[in-house]
């Protein structure tokens, strides 16, 4: 008897699906007994006590583990017992090395006279010299230079865009141009 399924016809027209092998992963449980030893084994392993089975499953469970064995017993006592005082984080992150060193090599500018570090730039001096640079900066901005040329020579130096007749047309268009006039104004006043 064949199964009739629309115009496909018969179940084996219908295209198969590649079978996928089974995939199992076993995980060995440390209190279940073991299958393949000998009943004095069995026996054996019955009277262990508590503190022995619980000694192998740790055993194990290190065999298993990613981390090597030194490095996680490391881990485990590297976690803080008690809370660090104020002063021992102070101390901390507040050595000799990290805080603010003593200047020793300071020296008077000959120029000016105030402090500065010795085989350094005076910073009021630096300051001065700007301030003259930001001036002479804007008073050449506020002054373009103009260079005077009669209309002959402009017209050659710059000879500048001829314009076509529809251009000049363009630029005339309020004398030829029809616009709408104006509505008059309502005077809402009665």
């Amino acid at each position: 008897m064949s199964l009739s399924i629309g115009s496909l016809g018969t179940l084996s027209r219908l295209p198969r699906l590649p079978v996928l092998p089974e995939i199992q992963i076993v995980i060995p449980n440390p209190f279940q007994k073991q299958s393949n030893s000998t009943p004095t084994n069995q026996s054996k392993t019955q009277t262990k006590s508590l503190k022995e089975k619980l000694q192998e499953v740790l055993d194990n469970a290190k065999e298993l583990s990613l981390i090597p064995n030194g490095v996680w017993e490391g881990l485990l006592r590297a976690v803080p017992k008690k809370k660090v005082s104020h002063s021992r984080k102070r101390n901390r992150q507040l050595t000799g090395s990290k805080q603010l060193k003593l200047l020793n090599n300071l020296n008077r500018c000959p120029s000016c006279g105030h402090i500065k570090r010795s085989h350094h730039l005076c910073m009021h001096c630096v300051e001065q010299i700007r301030s003259i640079w930001r001036t002479d900066a804007k008073e050449s901005k506020q002054e373009p230079y103009k260079q005077e040329l009669n209309d002959q020579d402009r017209k050659l130096i710059y000879p500048g865009k001829k314009e076509s007749d529809y251009e000049k047309m363009l630029k005339d268009k309020k004398n030829w141009l029809e616009r709408r006039q104006r509505t008059f104004e309502l005077n809402r006043r009665r």
